[in-house]
């Protein structure tokens, strides 16, 4: 990425962020540099060319991201004190790479539609809503159900049960046809404990018969891995 690249870089609150002044940066010499307290375990969201990236930190950890241009979400975390999140974030991603290789070069069709849809051009705006469509089917049968089969053999943090929740509401949509994957990485969840949480998030899950049930999920209102600008 050129020098010229700016960075935003703020915390994660519920349904926003806290944005401070002093949290921007720009590309130096192919790296940037972000320095912030944290009290407790938080997820901060990187904005760039209208783009972003979500990261898990933690008090007294030194985070290290690496990856290339212009594939951001396929950028990786590491830090020199472990954060579960964070290692089962890296782990979606690492699963899902190519799928979200696809939806970035879909989105930066989507982009170069813009200036066509907005001279009312009906052809560029049905041409938007096709790729929309597909980018979403990549994320709602192929993404979930990848980052659902990984929860049924790793411990499963915040992080995933973001994840649960945006394949419940999928299940729910009828978007993700794997009810029961839905139902068995739920009940993994069992056993985490509250640990604090403020957010109770009611979710509905289709068991195998097909009733609705009513399922508590803790996990916190959330800015999608993949910003708007990916989810079209």
């Amino acid at each position: 990425m050129p020098d010229t690249v700016r960075f935003f870089c703020a915390e994660m609150k519920g349904n926003g962020m806290d944005v401070r002044p002093e949290d921007q940066e720009k590309m130096v010499n192919g790296k940037f540099k972000f320095t912030r307290e944290a009290d407790r375990t938080t997820k901060m969201y990187i904005s760039l060319n209208n783009t972003g990236y979500t990261v898990w930190v933690k008090p007294g950890a030194n985070i290290k991201i690496t990856g290339e241009a212009p594939y951001v979400q396929n950028w990786l975390a590491e830090s020199d004190i472990p954060i579960p999140e964070q290692v089962e974030l890296n782990r979606f991603r690492e699963a899902t790479r190519e799928e979200n290789i696809r939806i970035h070069d879909l989105t930066a069709e989507c982009m170069k539609l813009l200036p066509k849809i907005r001279a009312k051009d009906s052809v560029a705006k049905q041409e938007f809503a096709s790729i929309r469509q597909t980018v979403n089917s990549i994320h709602d049968e192929i993404i979930l159900q990848k980052e659902l089969l990984l929860m049924l053999d790793y411990p499963i943090t915040d992080a995933g049960l973001e994840e649960l929740r945006d394949a419940a509401k999928s299940c729910q949509a009828g978007k993700l046809k794997d009810k029961a994957l839905v139902v068995s990485v739920y009940g993994r969840t069992k056993t985490i404990p509250v640990g604090g949480r403020d957010n109770f998030l009611v979710v509905y899950l289709l068991d195998s018969s097909g009733r609705r049930q009513d399922r508590g999920c803790r996990t916190e209102r959330h800015q999608r891995e993949h910003p708007p600008s990916f989810r079209l």
